[in-house]
């Protein structure tokens, strides 16, 4: 299935399950139904944390893919290690924190 279909289906499964929940809900508050009304409020929480965007998996990097000129950029560009390590991350998303904690030291000496 493609991604449009996907989000086709999403946004009618949406409005469908906002739908029976807002009458559930609205049917339980009249007839003093409390468990429908808890089940609407489920139903609703449920269908908000399918709706929250996702973060997408970045691809990681080998640490030898690291041009020595982004390490030594990064080294320069802060005063101390950790914000060397933290601002080469944020250049290279995939890199891991004890990847970039290696190139980091190997420059530093």
């Amino acid at each position: 299935m493609s991604s449009p279909q996907r989000k086709i289906i999403k946004r009618i499964v949406v409005v469908v399950v906002a739908a029976c929940a807002a009458f559930l809900a609205f049917d339980g508050l009249t007839n003093g139904n409390w468990y429908a009304v808890a089940f609407a409020v489920f139903a609703a929480v449920m269908l908000l944390d399918w709706l929250r965007p996702t973060s997408e998996a970045v691809e990681s990097v080998d640490p030898s893919m690291v041009p020595a000129d982004d390490v030594l950029a990064a080294i320069s560009a802060t005063d101390s290690r950790i914000p060397a390590i933290k601002l080469l991350r944020e250049h290279h998303p995939g890199l891991g924190l004890k990847d970039a904690k290696d190139l980091v030291d190997d420059r530093l000496g």
